[in-house]
């Protein structure tokens, strides 16, 4: 008897120490793809220095970096509470739960007064729990009854959840950045920042990821199409348009506008400061995007156990589709734009700076929003549609971007990165997408369950599932299509309403007032943000000693232009 108690404390204790292990590569996981996820913010600052004008790349990397900083601090102290707070009831709004990173340790306001020692550590104390609901199900597996209140829980968010998602609310808001590049105030950027990050993203986000009202109706985003994407998109349109297009001086003095007058007017492009740093900028978000994608999953663990489950290809099959996706969307925005150009020269005979008639030309920028393209429109399906499925959606995405930048241009929104066209619309596509060609073979989010089971509530295992649409359309499914469509709607009403108000009241604060809130003053604009804002010449980026080819021999240093700007 002795020896068999002895055999079963060690079993016990073997057991205990494989969930620590198990538990310790799951957060190692979500580290290493939080960091990747992080580093996006790099890529994001060389792809904006890339395309800007060389007179105001210290000031948008300085506003890409404030992006972090404050959203940084708004989602630790409301963002995240009002993403994943709440009782996962299908609300509207997260819950106080997580403010100022209360309870991510488990323990809340009560430590000392409430934990106990348990095997595996501490229990979790009794001021940071969520009510769960339940249902009665018959033996032969069918629900019936009412769903009622079950026992309460632990809330079960930690410190690497919080950082994962925190990579993500900092992609959310750095998107609009470089769509409003240099005209903007630091002012507004800083409280665009503020309002995204700590209240109209977080609200997103708890709609989907947090038990609420989108999931509820059966909305599926893997990993952020909508959520993130779309978000930060549709605030970048909305910004950008409010905000106004840019001006600058030609190599005569002559002031140029963006747009010229007229529903066709010319659109005049600006000279972007390196396509080295586009380029750069595009790989890093592409290798980003891995971590992106892939930490969706929430763990590596599970995704191995049961040995017989699908779940096993889950995290291979996302590696392969956010590659498929983009190699598809960025050949086909490169054959796409190339082609309108020679129809456009053919149509209007235009001809090259040597007088002969342009022909086929390949353009490296539609190529480089084509790969961010494609990448945006496969992360909402990228764990529930098969790799040939995911290269149509690049292809598709890449259709998507090149037509809905030339949209953004005809209705004269000066979009400095064609943040909307890669973010929005093809957010937009991606969501779709999962409701046309998600299907059944066990991976990702459509599989969960059975689709009888809302969001939040538990099923006879104890486990807390979302209500999933199932499969798409193209398998003669509409459920799953239909709750994207409700999730593209709701994020357009929101993101548009809230952020259509913030940049409003800026733009009306301008207008009245006659200060520069929303947009420097035109003298600070046409002198470059650089000099005018900063003190500096644009080629400080690269050092004293700039690099060759880098050289900035065209500016020279001049005074702070004074004025009422922020």
């Amino acid at each position: 008897m002795a020896e068999m108690a002895a055999l079963k404390s060690e079993v016990a204790a073997i057991k205990a120490h494989a969930a620590q292990i198990e538990a310790a590569t799951d957060i190692f996981y979500y580290m290493i793809c939080g960091c990747m996820v992080f580093l996006m913010q790099l890529g994001f600052a060389m792809l904006e220095v890339g395309t800007v004008s060389k007179k105001n790349i210290n000031n948008i990397i300085l506003k890409g970096t404030l992006d972090i900083l404050i959203g940084g601090v708004c989602w630790w102290a409301v963002g995240f509470t009002v993403a994943f707070g709440g009782d996962y009831n299908g609300g509207f709004i997260g819950g106080p739960d997580y403010a100022f990173g209360r309870c991510l340790d488990g323990f809340g306001d009560n430590l000392h007064q409430n934990r106990s020692q348990t095997n595996l550590g501490f229990q979790d104390s009794s001021d940071c729990q969520f009510q769960q609901w339940v249902r009665d199900k018959d033996v032969d597996g069918t629900w019936n009854g009412d769903w009622k209140k079950g026992e309460m829980v632990p809330l079960d968010k930690k410190y690497h959840e919080w950082f994962f998602q925190f990579a993500f609310a900092a992609t959310a808001a750095t998107i609009v950045s470089g769509a409003m590049a240099e005209r903007t105030t630091t002012l507004a950027y800083t409280i665009y920042s503020i309002v995204l990050t700590m209240f109209v993203y977080p609200v997103v986000v708890h709609w989907q990821w947090g038990g609420g009202l989108t999931s509820y109706h059966g909305a599926v985003d893997y990993a952020g199409s909508g959520v993130v994407h779309m978000t930060g998109g549709l605030a970048a349109i909305v910004g950008a348009a409010l905000v106004g297009p840019r001006k600058w001086k030609d190599r005569n003095g002559v002031t140029v506008n963006r747009f010229e007058a007229g529903i066709c007017g010319k659109v005049n492009d600006v000279k972007p400061f390196s396509v080295v740093f586009q380029t750069l900028g595009t790989i890093i978000l592409w290798f980003g995007w891995y971590g992106f994608n892939t930490g969706s999953t929430l763990g590596i663990v599970w995704t191995q156990a049961p040995p017989s489950s699908t779940a096993q290809s889950e995290p291979g099959l996302i590696i392969i589709n956010t590659t498929l996706a983009p190699c598809t969307a960025g050949l086909t925005a490169m054959l796409l734009t190339a082609t309108f150009t020679l129809l456009k020269a053919l149509l209007k005979g235009e001809v090259d700076e040597n007088g002969k008639q342009r022909g086929f030309q390949i353009q490296v920028g539609p190529v480089l929003n084509g790969i961010l393209g494609g990448l945006v429109s496969i992360t909402a399906g990228c764990g529930d549609v098969r790799p040939g499925w995911a290269a149509l959606i690049g292809v598709i995405g890449g259709f998507v971007y090149v037509l809905s930048s030339g949209l953004q241009k005809m209705l004269k929104i000066d979009d400095v990165i064609d943040a909307g066209p890669v973010h929005f619309w093809c957010g937009i596509w991606g969501v779709i997408a999962l409701g046309l060609f998600a299907d059944d073979r066990g991976t990702g989010l459509t599989s969960l369950n059975d689709g009888q089971a809302p969001t939040g509530f538990k099923l006879d295992n104890g486990t807390v599932v979302q209500e999933l649409g199932g499969m798409g359309l193209f398998w003669g499914h509409g459920d799953l299509l239909a709750g994207n469509l409700f999730l593209i709607c709701m994020i357009c009403i929101w993101v548009g309403f809230t952020m259509g108000v913030t940049f409003g009241l800026l733009k009306a604060v301008d207008v009245l007032l006659k200060v520069n809130c929303l947009r420097v003053a035109e003298d600070v604009e046409l002198q470059g943000l650089d000099t005018s804002k900063h003190g500096v010449r644009s080629s400080i980026v690269m050092g004293q000693g700039a690099m060759p080819g880098f050289e900035d021999k065209d500016s020279k240093p001049s005074a702070v232009v004074p004025g009422n700007n922020v």
